[in-house]
């Protein structure tokens, strides 16, 4: 079933273009629609002359996500949205619009200016800093820096060696599918124990044992530990498979969005593209099993204190995994969106896999 149509999304996508074409007279490139990922690639013009250096930027139009103070706003963002912006080659900024006061706010996305806010993460965003002509300087800056830094800016002239990476960074998606797995087995796992704690709590009701017994405290108190644990695992098993996933599709999103032009680059993506979609159908067994978790720890019977701990954070830990999973197959889908707009067979040649 498609997403509905946003028309606030699409206005905030057109308005921010304008605002690069217009009044920073930079080259604006919009991308296919999804929740997560790139909106658009900005190219840096000078005197009307591309440069080859780019920014990737993400827009933000409405309320979602966004807390809004006295001085600034606030974006929440997913353990898989934070990766996947470190993963990026590119500059990267996050701009905030507002299709009713008609003004944009931007910051940039980096190690600094995100920090860690609970089991995600958030970005901070000025209200002073308007994205508009005035803006332009400190982007300049922005590429400058990042050129000269630590990674070096992605242009469509970059060392072969370079793209010979990204394609094997980017061929490694098919392999997601295993630390997948173990979050798979570790829910599964967490569920049959949900099952057991379950039914002792009923038979301590059915029995009208005394709570405060030793007995019944110290059986609680292992529990709680076990919930812990779980916990842990659950965090664990998720931040691995957001490293490994984020930085195999941002390179195939990379790829396409600077190399695209490239023929040789599209021999490899005949076999990559039914990888990208089992790996999207895992994605979508994996988000029904996650909530049914999470529903089994929020109706747990909440008058056993000694459970306190080990219940919340599990429900933190299956929260973040539910917002993790739900941001990867909505990068998933647009990269095999792309793949397929992209996807340039050569004469004679016939794709061996029926999903392509």
């Amino acid at each position: 079933m498609n997403a509905r149509f946003n028309a606030t999304e699409h206005i905030g996508l057109y308005e921010v273009g304008l605002i690069f074409l217009r009044d920073i007279g930079w080259i604006y490139r919009q991308q296919p629609s999804a929740d997560v990922g790139m909106d658009a690639l900005v190219e840096e013009a000078v005197g009307s002359n591309p440069t080859g250096r780019f920014l990737m930027v993400q827009v933000k139009s409405g309320e979602g996500n966004v807390r809004v103070t006295k001085n600034e706003f606030v974006y929440s963002m997913s353990g898989v949205h934070y990766e996947y912006y470190l993963q990026v080659e590119m500059p990267v900024i996050l701009v905030l619009y507002s299709p009713s006061k008609k003004i944009a706010w931007w910051n940039v996305v980096n190690r600094t200016t995100v920090v860690r806010a609970g089991a995600g993460w958030k970005l901070r965003i000025n209200k002073l800093r308007q994205l508009n002509s005035t803006s332009l300087d400190e982007l300049t800056t922005i590429l400058e820096e990042f050129a000269t830094g630590r990674r070096t800016a992605r242009t469509t002239d970059y060392p072969e060696r370079s793209v010979e990476e990204l394609s094997a960074d980017a061929g490694q998606i098919g392999e997601c599918t295993e630390p997948l797995s173990e979050i798979v087995n570790a829910q599964r796992e967490f569920s049959q124990s949900i099952r057991i704690i379950t039914s002792n709590f009923a038979l301590y009701n059915n029995r009208r044992l005394n709570i405060n017994s030793p007995e019944i405290r110290n059986a609680l108190s292992k529990t709680n530990r076990q919930l812990l644990k779980f916990a842990n695992r659950i965090t664990k098993n998720s931040r691995n498979f957001s490293t490994h996933f984020t930085k195999s599709v941002s390179a195939v999103e990379v790829i396409i969005l600077l190399f695209g032009d490239r023929p040789e680059i599209w021999t490899q993506y005949p076999i990559l593209l039914p990888a990208m979609k089992r790996l999207r159908d895992s994605l979508d067994k994996s988000i029904p099993e996650a909530e049914g978790l999470l529903h089994a720890l929020e109706a747990l019977d909440t008058k056993f204190n000694q459970l306190l701990t080990g219940r919340l954070r599990s429900i933190a830990a299956i929260d973040a995994l539910i917002s993790d999973l739900r941001d990867s197959r909505s990068l998933i889908m647009k990269s095999v969106l792309l793949v397929e707009s992209k996807l340039i067979v050569p004469t004679g040649y016939l794709p061996h896999d029926p999903e392509v």
